[in-house]
């Protein structure tokens, strides 16, 4: 697969490095090593091929056939190809020890029950999923970090670990010292998203990622990985990617603890828990000391902060109060956005609503901006309009009430 020059063609060799904190290993490296059937594009408008280099939608999005990429090879070098797929489809998701069933994200209700789809592979670069039903969003729930469980699972190697291809799974259960073969499995194989991976527990576990980890998370303060030689991207002059040799993530314990790597130019380049906008006084000032400069990143984020009232609070007057739009609107214009932009976050970001982000193709201008210019004036003609000031005051003035003022 080849990858477009986005500025110039690379140079190889050098090394990566990043902060990591210890509860945000998993969410880290799934950014990382994003690789599965499909992807998301640079600027998240649209999914593009990966792995499957095409795919054609039939029966209104019920049914898709993916055609995966010739030639691609796992980090171990043995090739890739649809019987691992259907390897995960049948001996995994369908092992009811294990799962018994499909991901939630890839089921449909029909008639009240939840549908997984029927996965065949005619050939060895061709995979079909089928549902009773539409499932039009299929392909972008494929492209999230979900969608990796697919190409997860080499199944050569995985089936080690499972006891219907290995007599002797119980002695090596013993051996590792565990209580069962689904611990080991845990361990050495399965795909977790949400605790412990074995992607960052077992370095010997094949991969279809740019890089390969090559310690256990855990062991020392410092996770490394390599550049995978069997990885199936290009350039645009046909060299091999990626072009940096490691990378070195240094696991520290808290989000203070990062901050300072920062500052102390320890960072090579990394946007994930120190490119918030609350760090950016602080880093702003450190730029000449540390040695380093910021780059911009198209965040998924809509908004920063977001005040949202309890609209249906279990006290009648603040319900009666919140449910108000006009005191809603009031308060809003009440608030100068921009001086705390100034302030607290250094002039970075613009006043905006509750609404899709510019740069969405579903952001609008009226939607994002009304009721954001900071007008007190204005402000209290609303709650004029709303009997808001009597209100407002009477429940104050409720015995005990004093503090909700």
């Amino acid at each position: 697969m080849v990858v477009q020059v986005l500025d110039q063609i690379g140079v190889y060799g050098g090394q990566w490095t990043m902060g990591m904190e210890e509860d945000d290993n998993v969410q880290l490296l799934k950014s990382m090593l994003y690789d599965g059937l499909v992807r998301w594009n640079a600027e998240w408008t649209a999914v593009e091929p990966n792995l499957a280099e095409s795919w054609e939608v039939e029966n209104d999005g019920a049914k898709y056939t993916f055609t995966l990429r010739d030639g691609v090879k796992w980090s171990d070098g043995t090739p890739f190809s649809s019987a691992d797929v259907m390897f995960w489809v049948e001996s995994i998701r369908g092992n009811e020890e294990l799962h018994g069933d499909f991901p939630g994200w890839m089921e449909i209700e029909v008639d009240g029950e939840d549908i997984g789809p029927t996965v065949t592979a005619p050939d060895a670069t061709t995979l079909v999923f089928e549902w009773p039903a539409p499932n039009g969003l299929f392909l972008q729930r494929l492209a999230i970090p979900n969608g990796l469980e697919l190409t997860h699972y080499q199944a050569e190697y995985a089936k080690k670990f499972l006891p219907e291809f290995n007599p002797d799974l119980d002695a090596e259960v013993a051996a590792a010292g565990l209580p069962g073969w689904i611990e080991l499995w845990e361990a050495m194989v399965a795909f977790d998203l949400s605790g412990i991976n074995a992607r960052n527990q077992n370095p010997e576990l094949p991969t279809l990622t740019a890089w390969m980890i090559k310690n256990r998370l855990g062991e020392g303060q410092v996770l490394n990985a390599e550049r995978n030689p069997y990885y199936w991207k290009v350039d645009a002059e046909g060299q091999q990617l990626p072009y940096i040799d490691s990378i070195r993530y240094s696991l520290v314990s808290d989000r203070e603890v990062l901050l300072l790597n920062a500052l102390n130019g320890e960072i090579g380049l990394q946007d994930r828990r120190v490119g918030d906008l609350v760090d950016k006084p602080v880093l702003a000032d450190g730029r000449e000391k540390g040695g380093y400069k910021f780059f911009e990143t198209i965040s998924s984020n809509m908004n920063t902060d977001v005040i949202s009232f309890n609209l249906n609070h279990k006290d009648p007057a603040k319900r009666e109060m919140f449910n108000n739009k006009l005191f809603r609107q009031a308060l809003s214009v009440a608030i100068n956005r921009q001086e705390i932009i100034d302030l607290v976050y250094v002039s970075q970001g613009q006043p905006w609503q509750a609404a899709p982000a510019p740069g969405s193709v579903f952001a609008d201008e009226e939607m994002g901006t009304q009721f954001t210019q900071y007008r007190p004036g204005a402000g209290r003609s609303l709650a004029r309009r709303g009997g808001l000031y009597k209100r407002c005051r009477r429940y104050a003035g409720r015995p005990g009430r004093q503090s909700d003022r």
